[in-house]
């Protein structure tokens, strides 16, 4: 069972950008982290691991599209084991062209966030999160920490509350 305990109890469990972030919007008491073994970072393997309800995980992942020249990244937080409806709804929600998958290297430079624990906390501050809308039916999220060894417990209402956050309808798929 993981042992989620709040950020402002425990600050050395995240990575020190994430930190400053909840720190400026004063979200270190509305969210949880828990320390985990990254062996068992993927959604099934968390569930197994650690009795983490599978529904309640979140997976996040970045796009980049193209408008006017200028290359728009968002952060897609989509239900585990969802893909991303990255046709249309994608492209309008991000109000760019052709959106496809960031590439990692410039993704990790950009967030000082580690491989496989992506989050919507703490983003370059012209990035877009974009939830789907299923994620508001949910009482609490689990969602990568940014550091591979960590987790995060929120609501969607607090997720919302991110900058430029907005839930998207037919997202997931």
């Amino acid at each position: 069972m993981l042992e989620f305990v709040s950020v402002a109890s425990h600050p050395e469990y995240v990575a020190p950008k994430m930190l400053s972030f909840l720190k400026s919007h004063e979200l270190t008491d509305k969210i949880q982290v828990a320390q985990i073994d990254p062996q068992y970072a993927d959604g099934e393997k968390l569930s197994e691991a650690y009795g983490v309800d599978i529904n309640q995980e979140l997976n996040c992942l970045v796009f980049a599209g193209k408008r006017d020249g200028q290359i728009r990244y968002a952060a897609v937080v989509v239900p585990y084991g969802k893909r991303v409806n990255s046709g249309a709804v994608l492209k309008h929600a991000m109000d760019a062209t052709k959106p496809s998958f960031a590439n990692l290297d410039d993704v990790i430079a950009m967030t000082c966030m580690e491989f496989g624990s992506i989050t919507p906390v703490g983003l370059p501050d012209d990035w877009q999160v974009l939830i789907d809308s299923s994620v508001k039916e949910l009482d609490a999220v689990i969602i990568g920490g940014g550091r591979v060894d960590a987790k995060f417990k929120t609501t969607p209402q607090i997720l919302a509350q991110l900058p430029h956050a907005k839930f998207v309808d037919q997202l997931a798929k």
